[in-house]
């Protein structure tokens, strides 16, 4: 209900943010990893502000930056708990739903706990919840940049903060704790598994890193799936990179490889967004949109 906000502020962060539920449950991607910790008892706050003990299963979410995400799903759903009934249950009753989610500051803020309550299936009548602040300044109100600025590109984005104000996470990736574990209960996405040593390999896996590695180029073995050689031009003081991707097939429904960007940071601080402000510069690798 717009009439019930007193006062309003925003910050527009352009494309940013998860654009499928299930982020935290798999690495797809290069630079992104996970660990699925299992079961967990924690005291969850309620619609009701009570503390009552939960049952969830927990994944850790590495992203772009050297923090991660720690999600904490529902275990038991209520149809679990009545010895899984089947028999006119309701969709809601069977689900997973998130119930905390513990977010990193990410350098430009304070590590976060997100309680999620009253949770619900929405449907075509529920558009207006993705329209709130448009609702509320079309009473009158006003939602006001809160950096203070212009509406211009400069203020588009996460926050920016000066490499000296950088706000450390504790919830950095510790070498020590980290063990990569994807397992996502997933009925139709299940984890790739690949066979190491086949002597049916067709240019994949480590036959390729080994190729690579006797051309005489710097290989850097990025993931299982992707291996990169570098070879530093001293006379132009320029890099020719080339990538190789093991098992990796075209999308079944555009016949398109995966895209790639290469982004360059300014210091040894791994932050989601520069400190410095402005844009990351980048390579961005993909298929032409004509091209199959």
């Amino acid at each position: 209900d717009p009439s019930k906000i007193d006062e309003c502020t925003s910050i527009d962060l352009a494309v940013i943010g998860n654009i499928r539920p299930d982020w935290f449950l798999d690495k797809r991607g290069d630079d992104t990893d996970v660990q699925y910790l299992g079961n967990q008892h924690v005291y969850y706050s309620d619609e009701n502000r009570t503390s009552i003990p939960k049952l969830v299963k927990q994944w850790r979410k590495k992203d772009f930056a050297s923090q991660y995400f720690v999600m904490s799903m529902m275990g038991n759903p209520p149809n679990r708990m009545e010895n899984n009934a089947t028999d006119n249950i309701p969709v809601e009753d069977t689900l997973h739903w998130p119930l905390i989610l513990n977010i990193p500051g990410e350098g430009f803020g304070d590590d976060q706990l997100q309680v999620y309550r009253n949770h619900a299936l929405l449907t075509d009548d529920d558009d207006d919840l993705f329209t709130l602040v448009q609702r509320y300044e079309a009473m009158g109100g006003v939602c006001g940049n809160a950096r203070g600025g212009d509406d211009d590109a400069s203020d588009i984005g996460p926050p920016v903060l000066e490499e000296e104000a950088y706000i450390p996470s504790d919830l950095e990736v510790d070498p020590n704790s980290w063990v990569s574990n994807e397992y996502t209960f997933s009925p139709v996405w299940q984890v790739p598994t690949q066979e190491m040593g086949d002597d049916n390999d067709d240019g994949g896996g480590d036959d390729a890193a080994s190729a690579a590695a006797s051309s005489g180029k710097a290989t850097t073995r990025v993931s299982d799936r992707l291996t990169v050689q570098s070879c530093h031009d001293t006379a132009t003081n320029t890099i020719d990179l080339s990538f190789h991707f093991h098992d990796i097939a075209p999308s079944s429904t555009t016949a398109l490889l995966p895209w790639m960007a290469i982004g360059y940071r300014s210091s040894d601080v791994c932050a989601m967004t520069p400190l410095e402000g402005g844009s990351t510069p980048l390579v961005l690798v993909a298929t032409p949109p004509n091209e199959s």
